[in-house]
């Protein structure tokens, strides 16, 4: 299970790989932010390609370094990928990629529907916005210690 860099030639596979998660993980209106990003992005991100070249999971790690803090942006996994240890290895390399860049804790953002995924890794809920995402799609900030 290897993750790779991003690059343009991912761009649609990530499209895809968003939609598969809509509406259950991201709010139909964030399809178009999550396009900006990828075409914008300035900080790491990898994709893991499955065998017929379909991306399976997708993840990015930025770094606050006045505030000496990492953020997980856009993380997901195609349903298909899910239950397979997927997400386990994903996490384990942002946070190990969150320890490289010297963060001592590591922020995420996410639903109510991904939360009990992180706090498996010792996150907290650090703030809950009721509707924060979308109606019904409510936001919880959470923090890692690292």
């Amino acid at each position: 299970m290897k993750f790779v860099p991003y690059s343009a030639k991912h761009y649609e596979g990530c499209l895809a790989l968003f939609d598969e998660n809509c509406p259950a993980y991201f709010a139909e209106n964030e399809r178009e932010d999550y396009a900006s990003y990828l075409k914008t992005m300035g900080n790491p991100y990898k994709v893991l390609e499955g065998p017929e070249g379909a991306l399976i999971a997708a993840y990015g790690v930025a770094f606050i370094e006045a505030e000496r803090r990492a953020r997980v942006t856009w993380i997901m996994v195609s349903p298909k990928g899910q239950g397979t240890g997927v997400g386990r290895h994903m996490m384990e390399e942002i946070i190990a990629c969150a320890v490289d860049m010297k963060a001592t804790a590591l922020d995420i953002a996410t639903s109510q529907h991904a939360a009990a995924f992180f706090a498996k890794f010792g996150a907290r809920e650090t703030r809950v916005i009721k509707d924060g995402w979308a109606k019904g799609m409510h936001r919880i900030d959470m923090e890692l210690k690292l």
